[in-house]
């Protein structure tokens, strides 16, 4: 295996990890949704409010507070999430390899070996800039998935605690 071989190699590994971290967008996206649905849907339904305060203003004070932790929990898992997606609609600009013709208008295959040193330090350009790309944004999608998570266990504890205050005041039929 040569050098041209190596460095494209590595290029073609780049390409395949954005579609990769592409793909894994999706799913925190998929799960703030359903979680934000979740929420809303048992707040809808019950008389959230008026439970918790029956069972005390300290209760009611605890599920504000995790209600509060939790939205923004999700505002900032969105922030990440959209630095990983597109850095804020300033986008990313991956490189990529030249078309044939831009290859003969630069002059690359004019003299005997120069299309060779052409292609390598080409193909050793795009994956640093594709590389460094993907770096990135793996990193904040994993800020995102980290936050997520504890965005999820703080909404698990309030509709736990909501699901507590309607046993402790008794109630049958929640509307649910």
């Amino acid at each position: 295996m040569n050098r041209i071989d190596i460095q494209l190699l590595l290029y073609e590994e780049q390409i395949k990890h954005k579609s990769e971290i592409e793909s894994q967008i999706r799913f925190p996206i998929s799960a703030i949704v359903l979680l934000v649905a979740s929420v809303a849907y048992v707040l809808e339904k019950t008389s959230a409010i008026t439970t918790m305060l029956s069972v005390g203003a300290w209760f009611f004070v605890g599920e504000a507070i995790l209600f509060l932790v939790s939205g923004l929990g999700i505002l900032n898992t969105l922030y990440y999430l959209s630095k990983a997606y597109n850095r804020h609609f300033t986008g990313f600009e991956y490189a990529y390899l030249p078309l044939a013709r831009d290859i003969y208008e630069d002059g690359a295959i004019n003299e005997e070996g120069s299309m060779d040193e052409y292609f390598e330090h080409r193909l050793a350009e795009v994956s640093t800039i594709n590389a460094r790309i993907n770096e990135f944004r793996s990193g904040q999608l994993h800020k995102a998935k980290v936050r997520l998570i504890a965005t999820m266990t703080t909404i698990v504890v309030f509709e736990v605690l909501l699901i507590v205050a309607f046993i402790l005041k008794g109630v049958n039929n929640v509307g649910v």
